[in-house]
């Protein structure tokens, strides 16, 4: 199995919890700031090992877009109310998966060594950021 879906069924388990058992907005707030610090934590560690410059924008876009969708929920606004901020959160959203489907194509070769890199990565490898390989 991929290292990347373990670590996706993983990483669901401790969100359903803040998002359906917890008290609401509060462990949706909490959801989404984690997601927001992760994905930023992510992009500086892409971007210093491997200047890859659509996974990086990826990954802060999808940050911003967390960030801005617990924003939304804490001041009590839904992320599908008929706003220009739930409008953003999605389009940030949206944007940062095209972002990251689109590095395949720009840099075919870096890609495809990271995604040799991870073949044999652990989701321990994942939460520790050793699955980014130096590509610089």
């Amino acid at each position: 199995m991929n290292p990347g879906f373990r670590y996706g069924l993983l990483l669901s388990v401790p969100l359903m919890v803040l998002l359906i058992l917890m008290p609401q907005p509060l462990g949706t707030v909490i959801a989404f700031g984690l997601i927001s610090v992760q994905l930023a934590a992510g992009a500086v560690l892409v971007w210093s090992r491997t200047g890859l410059k659509y996974a990086t924008a990826s990954m802060l876009t999808g940050a911003a877009g967390s960030a801005l969708t617990a924003y939304q929920f804490a001041t009590g606004v839904g992320l599908f109310a008929l706003s220009v901020a739930s409008a953003a959160a999605l389009a940030l959203l949206v944007g940062s998966v095209v972002l990251f489907s689109l590095e395949e194509r720009a840099n075919p070769d870096k890609w495809q060594a990271w995604r040799a890199f991870m073949a044999n990565k652990s989701v321990t490898d994942i939460l520790r950021g050793r699955h980014i390989p130096h590509l610089r």
